[in-house]
């Protein structure tokens, strides 16, 4: 059976030839590479050219002995790992070697079982630091590639970043369309609980009598039309992540039921008295700034900074014209892989059009744009169809004079998202005659959603 190699650079610094190759020879049975070098002077050269993870050097040799070339090191790197062998034993070699911080000490002439037991010892916490750096290298890429890597998403980066490797509750904030769901989703895909459920509980389209059952489960008979017995989403979501979406949509009669579940990790089905343990981890999101709901009376205080235990902003697409390109290549393979449809070239046009819309609906939007134009230019992306897109999506740039922040058309000039839903509301509820079933039919949402947004943006 073959030990698998250590993925570490040793470099073995030894002055007599046939003992460096001998002791070379056994130090590459454990690392995947080792470094030589016949005296201190080339070990420096060498500790520079190849920044080894650990140093096995001999202290005396000519041009410059093992000690001075440590020293000097040491004003490099203060951590390396340094094991120093040698057959004189002279205390003030061995007194030198502790004050420049040598971690092991082996008499000549060498035991190779305890050199290489030594190499493993003083290696596991390289391996543990190696593996952390390429985990977060991984996390971060993964991240990147969602989010973008321009300057507007450093900070949801980061926090993402540091999100995904503890487990306290995560409130994510951003317009619609921002990618809250799916950045949750990632999320939970690079924490410790990735192999665990995912569970999304849509708030705003839950009926407010029946938010708790949904959230907690329920027993037969615990209440009219309760048929059977259902498991709520916490319990559904048990060891794994629990996503609470629209949580600014959640109705103030259900949110000291859901501090009491937050608080004691524990919930209590509809019908039942004894308390069930669960064991989740909370992502909310919203789409409204939470703090602002809580001081205009609509969210609880007290629940708010429970479930913030930490934050990401994510910006409008809007702010982010620096990491457009990548994010728009990544919604090009990703739209590809799913639809299987070929790749397209991709000129650097494309961006230049894209970048001069407003994106009102987000990366949502961006990506519905996207995939009709990979349907219809099957070789290219073509910068001419984009711009007949947009075209189409996009009012009239000339406003009424009598509402500056209204176009002639009646839609409002400003891009922000509250606005235009706002706007859509009205418009549907006029068109429909004022009823509200046939409204969120036009508005392509539920009826659910429809009635949660006129509660929120006050429009009828």
């Amino acid at each position: 059976m073959t030990m698998e190699l250590l993925d570490i650079t040793i470099l073995y610094v030894e002055d007599d030839p046939a003992l460096r190759t001998q002791i070379a020879f056994s130090l590459k049975l454990v690392a995947a590479r080792v470094v030589e070098a016949e005296n201190g002077c080339q070990g420096i050269e060498k500790f520079k050219q190849y920044a080894p993870d650990l140093i096995v050097t001999d202290i005396r040799m000519p041009v410059m002995d093992g000690l001075e070339m440590v020293r000097d090191i040491r004003k490099m790197s203060v951590d390396i790992p340094i094991i120093v062998c040698t057959a004189f034993t002279e205390t003030d070699y061995l007194l030198r070697a502790i004050e420049l911080g040598v971690s092991a000490y082996l008499p000549k002439p060498l035991i190779v079982d305890s050199l290489l037991n030594t190499v493993t010892k003083l290696s596991d916490p390289i391996i543990q630091r190696l593996e952390l750096e390429k985990l977060k290298a991984e996390r971060i890429d993964s991240l990147e590639t969602f989010l973008g890597s321009g300057n507007a998403m450093r900070a949801a980066v980061e926090s993402a970043s540091l999100a995904s490797r503890c487990d306290v509750p995560l409130l994510i904030q951003g317009e619609t369309g921002t990618g809250k769901s799916r950045l949750a989703f990632i999320i939970h895909r690079l924490s410790p609980r990735k192999n665990q459920p995912f569970i999304v509980a849509h708030l705003a389209g839950i009926p407010e009598n029946l938010v708790e059952s949904a959230l907690f489960g329920h027993e037969k008979g615990a209440f009219t039309g309760a048929d059977r017995k259902r498991t709520g989403f916490f319990q559904a979501a048990h060891q794994g992540t629990l996503l609470l979406d629209d949580l600014d949509a959640i109705p103030l009669s259900a949110q000291a039921a859901l501090l009491q579940a937050v608080e004691s990790r524990s919930v209590v089905p509809l019908g039942q008295t004894t308390p069930q343990p669960v064991d989740v981890r909370i992502i909310s999101a919203s789409n409204r700034p939470l703090k602002e709901e809580a001081d205009a009376g609509r969210f609880r205080h007290d629940l708010y900074y429970r479930l913030r235990g930490l934050q990401i902003e994510l910006p409008p697409l809007r702010d982010l014209k620096d990491g457009l390109s990548r994010l728009v290549n990544d919604l090009v393979q990703d739209i590809v892989s799913e639809y299987q449809l070929p790749m397209p070239a991709v000129p650097d046009e494309v961006y230049q059009v894209l970048q001069t819309y407003a994106w009102p609906g987000n990366i949502r939007e961006l990506r519905h744009v996207i995939l009709e134009a990979l349907i219809t230019c099957n070789v290219e992306l073509s910068p001419s169809f984009l711009r007949d897109i947009l075209a189409r999506q996009q009012t009239t740039p000339h406003q009424s004079s009598s509402n500056p922040g209204i176009t002639d058309s009646g839609v409002p000039a400003s891009p922000h998202i509250d606005e235009l839903i706002s706007w859509g509301i009205r418009r549907a509820l006029a068109t429909s005659g004022g009823k509200r079933i046939e409204a969120a039919r036009l508005m392509g949402v539920s009826y659910n959603t429809f009635k949660e947004w006129i509660r929120r943006h006050g429009s009828e």
